[in-house]
């Protein structure tokens, strides 16, 4: 049997914003694969580069908290502040096109505080409250002896965080499992983790026990390459109360503990 990490994280909110939503963002009630990837490498103190290596390594997800979810007005500063003194040519000539009065020595909001308008604008934004999971890591890459370093001494090289980088990440080692490949055909299984709807095994006469479950399935980017292109997206089924879910999946993986004892059924993705 191999070995496979679980260890918590948490905060006091989330935000993993949604691909289709600007003004008015939204956010996944799950970390995708894409932001999993950035807090463990922020964990390890790896590179821009580096983190790309994670997404050929598979995770599990298990929702610890039932989802929540609260609006926020957020403050939205317009960062990209320049000096008259320093500006691009380009710039130069676009403001002197404008015939607008000279402020010198002053930092300036193209497009905004020169035109009258505030550089700050409200936006509400949709937050997870108190969000809280449980993640798997099966060791499959080289990644996996220093991760299980870092968790178990609660060190982090850069500081993770829930989406953005407001709402600050903690994490917390649980155990370290064994766990063991199960092919299914056709028989139904408990699930603790979320479910990608691409395992399931659409061959069954009923591949989802929908009976006592509230289950929501949502899109998520999946596969990124360098530079933040996302190559792939997934669908996700889950239960947003935390609870198992019942399904026929091609494959799925026994957790047991050291002394043989098993503890859960689980999907990496």
């Amino acid at each position: 049997m191999d070995e496979c990490l679980t260890f918590d994280i948490s905060g006091d909110f989330g935000y993993f914003k949604k691909f289709y939503t600007t003004s008015s963002p939204l956010t996944y009630e799950i970390p995708p694969k894409t932001a999993l990837t950035g807090i463990i490498g922020a964990i390890l103190g790896l590179s821009y580069e580096q983190r790309y290596e994670l997404f050929e390594c598979k995770f599990g997800i298990k929702i610890l908290n039932a989802i929540r979810k609260i609006y926020l007005g957020i403050n939205w500063l317009n960062t990209k502040v320049r000096n008259t003194k320093n500006f691009p040519n380009s710039n130069k000539d676009f403001l002197n096109s404008l015939h607008l009065p000279p402020k010198p020595n002053i930092a300036v909001f193209l497009g905004m505080e020169w035109l009258g308008q505030s550089p700050h604008t409200q936006a509400k934004l949709e937050l997870l409250k108190e969000p809280k999971y449980r993640i798997y890591y099966p060791n499959t890459n080289i990644f996996f002896n220093k991760l299980l370093e870092k968790i178990k001494a609660h060190k982090s090289y850069f500081t993770p965080f829930l989406g953005a980088s407001e709402f600050i990440c903690n994490f917390k080692f649980n155990e370290l499992l064994y766990f063991t490949k199960i092919e299914n055909n056709s028989s139904e299984i408990e699930i603790s983790t979320i479910v990608p709807t691409n395992l399931l095994n659409l061959e069954s006469s009923n591949p989802i026990n929908f009976i006592h479950s509230n289950l929501y399935k949502i899109n998520t980017p999946y596969i990124m390459k360098n530079p933040r292109i996302i190559q792939d997206y997934q669908d996700i089924l889950y239960n947003p109360f935390g609870k198992s879910i019942k399904v026929v999946v091609k494959e799925y993986y026994e957790l047991r503990a050291k002394n043989n004892k098993k503890i859960e059924n689980v999907v990496f993705f």
